[in-house]
C-alpha cells in the first residue's frame, strides 16, 4: 500500500481506520548506502540519490545523515584526482553521506551516484540491513469506526465512490467492521486473503472468485474495476494543483465499457 496510492485513496474514501497493507511484500530488502563526498557537493549528491529513490522512509523523502572527517589517498600516475597531487599521500576533508535504499531502486541509486559524484573513483559502501522494515505491500485492510449491516455498507460503498450500483455477495448476516480493499482487478486474490476480514471490496470479481469467497464465509462487494480506482483521480488532481498552481486541472471520468440492458 503506497502512501497516497490507489488503495490508500480507496481506503480513505471508504473511511477505513488503522489501515495496513493487505498483502505484505516480504521480499523487499533494504540497504544503507554510504559515500564520501568533498565538502560543498553534499546537496547535489543527496538530491540525485533522492530522485533515484534513496532516502525514502514512510511519508518522508531525502532522509540522510552526514558527518565530517578526513580521507586519505595516493593517486597513481594514470589517475585524475579531483583534489590532491599524484605520487604522494594526500589527506583531504570529506563528508560521510548515508542514505537508505531498497532493492527496487538500488541499481538506479548507484548509477545516479556515479553520474553526479565528482571523484574519478567514487567510494561507496552498500550494507544490507537486517531491520524490520516492511515493503509497501498490495491492497489495504482497515476497520470502520462503527459496524454496519452488509446492506448499509454496500450503500456506503456505492455512495462514497459515486457509482450507480455495486454487486454484493453476502456470505453471512454478521455485521461488517473489518474491511479489505484492492483497487482495480482483485478477484483472483480472494484465495490469498487473510481470515480476519468481514468483507472484501474490489473489482472484476468473477463467478468462481465469488464462489471461493462464499465457501470460506467471506462477503464481497464488486464495485467495478474503474469504480475502485476512481478515488486516486482526486489525489492526482490535488498533486498537480500543488505543483502547478496556475494550471486548471479537471478530472474526466471514463464511461463504462458496457451498458446495462433489460
Amino acid at each position: 500500500m503506497a502512501p497516497d496510492g490507489v488503495n490508500d485513496a480507496l481506503a480513505r474514501r471508504l473511511q477505513l481506520e488503522d489501515c495496513t497493507p493487505l498483502f505484505r511484500n516480504e521480499g523487499l530488502k533494504y540497504y544503507k548506502l554510504i559515500s564520501f563526498v568533498p565538502p560543498g557537493h553534499e546537496d547535489a549528491i543527496r538530491e540525485a540519490l533522492a530522485v533515484a529513490g534513496a532516502g525514502r522512509i514512510g511519508h518522508y523523502t531525502h532522509c540522510s545523515y552526514q558527518s565530517s572527517g578526513m580521507g586519505s589517498f595516493l593517486p597513481g600516475k594514470s589517475a585524475s584526482p579531483f583534489s590532491g597531487r599524484k605520487g604522494r599521500l594526500n589527506t583531504e576533508p570529506e563528508t560521510r553521506l548515508e542514505m537508505q535504499a531498497d532493492s527496487t531502486c538500488l541499481k538506479a541509486v548507484l548509477a545516479a551516484l556515479h553520474a553526479v559524484h565528482p571523484y574519478e573513483e567514487p567510494v561507496c559502501d552498500v550494507v544490507p540491513l537486517a531491520n524490520s522494515l516492511q515493503g509497501p505491500g498490495l491492497g489495504c485492510r482497515g476497520r470502520l469506526n462503527e459496524s454496519m449491516s452488509m446492506k448499509e455498507f454496500a450503500r456506503h460503498v456505492r455512495k462514497k465512490l459515486g457509482i450507480p450500483y455495486v454487486q454484493v455477495y453476502t456470505a453471512s448476516g454478521k455485521p461488517v467492521r473489518h474491511v479489505a480493499v484492492l483497487g482495480g482487478s482483485g478477484g483472483k486474490s480472494i484465495t490469498d486473503l487473510p481470515g480476519n476480514v468481514d468483507v472484501f471490496v474490489s473489482g472484476d470479481i468473477g463467478y468462481h472468485d465469488a464462489q471461493s469467497a462464499l465457501l470460506r464465509g467471506l462477503s464481497c462487494i464488486d464495485a467495478g474495476h474503474a469504480g475502485t480506482e476512481l478515488p486516486i483521480l482526486e489525489v492526482i488532481r490535488l498533486r498537480l494543483r500543488a505543483c502547478f498552481r496556475t494550471l486548471p486541472v479537471k478530472v474526466f471520468r471514463e464511461r463504462s465499457l458496457g451498458q446495462l440492458s433489460c
